[in-house]
């Protein structure tokens, strides 16, 4: 079974959240339906989504950052089956991104999930974009009152994906102190994952890897994007309002220059629009460049002519 794209390029806010857990539920029920005309082989092969992803919170260690803010860190953690996937933000040509709902927490201000640089996947359906094996998304949470505990409680819906993908449904509780400093397991585990979590650099700013300037011509962006000496090129994300819908990237031009640095040039075409008419001008755009396991992500937004910068 395929779960196809919900044509969204950003995680639905938590008030979606009733949405889509009755979206997991009609899929679940399609699912069961198609049971008794699926292969024997295909049947045999399905398991519960328990068995393919476990689920749990990590607490982390607080943080006080000027001016006498205190950042307290957890993690959500997913622990997948071997040739098991599940999604990021913006899933690619099929799949159901993940949704966070944070009712019913205590002293809670905000919850920011950070999201690991992402791979993507080619099969039958397309191209999708997720991970597998074991991933953590930290948590960068701030309470209301910083003196006291925030207890958190997480609503999630997700999806995972073996040889059928299916919806999935985590409930979790953990409460988060504004004196934990020890330097536990989990605290490592996050704090070892934020290194993979990409770097916001400004366009055509002068870093290593750097996205250079972005034109769009109808239905295709044209990307220059700078890929430092001596690493592997990487792969590159376009995400857009609701509504926007992006290909992956095609190479179009390959370069050195003097300093070694390979100026890569790539067209992603323009998939979807919220209109058949919805203008390029103003259009914000986040581009993820990614490369051995780390990345950076660039904002920007296109002028009249369909330029940045």
């Amino acid at each position: 079974m395929t779960i196809k794209k919900t044509h969204k390029n950003r995680p639905a806010p938590a008030d979606h959240a009733a949405i889509t857990g009755f979206r997991s539920v009609l899929l679940g029920a399609v699912l069961a339906c198609m049971m008794p005309f699926l292969p024997v082989v295909a049947q045999t092969a399905i398991k519960p989504a328990s068995e393919l992803a476990r689920l749990s919170l990590l607490e982390g260690a607080s943080q006080s950052t000027p001016p006498d803010e205190v950042v307290l860190w957890g993690g959500l953690e997913f622990r997948l089956a071997p040739k098991v996937k599940t999604y990021w933000r913006t899933v690619g040509d099929s799949g159901l991104p993940p949704v966070f709902s944070w009712t019913g927490s205590r002293n809670l201000r905000s919850v920011e999930v950070l999201w690991p640089v992402p791979v993507r996947f080619q099969d039958q359906s397309g191209s999708s974009i997720g991970y597998h094996d074991h991933l953590v998304l930290p948590l960068k949470v701030l309470p209301l009152d910083p003196k006291q505990p925030v207890q958190l409680k997480l609503s999630l819906d997700y999806a995972v994906c073996e040889t059928l993908c299916m919806p999935a449904h985590f409930d979790g509780a953990l409460t988060l102190s504004p004196r934990s400093t020890r330097n536990t397991a989990s605290h490592t585990l996050i704090r070892e994952t934020l290194d993979k979590v990409p770097v916001a650099v400004a366009l055509n700013a002068q870093a290593p890897l750097s996205l250079r300037a972005i034109t769009a011509q109808d239905k295709v962006l044209e990307l220059e994007t700078v890929w430092p000496a001596g690493t592997e090129e990487g792969d590159i994300f376009v995400e857009g309002p609701e509504g926007w819908v992006f290909g992956q990237p095609v190479r179009r031009s390959l370069a050195t220059d003097p300093a070694g640095r390979r100026i890569r040039r790539d067209q992603v075409a323009i998939e979807e629009k919220p209109q058949a008419d919805s203008p390029l001008s103003g259009l914000e755009l986040i581009i993820t460049l990614s490369t051995q396991g780390a990345g950076i992500e660039t904002r920007a937004t296109l002028d009249k002519q369909g330029r940045a910068p």
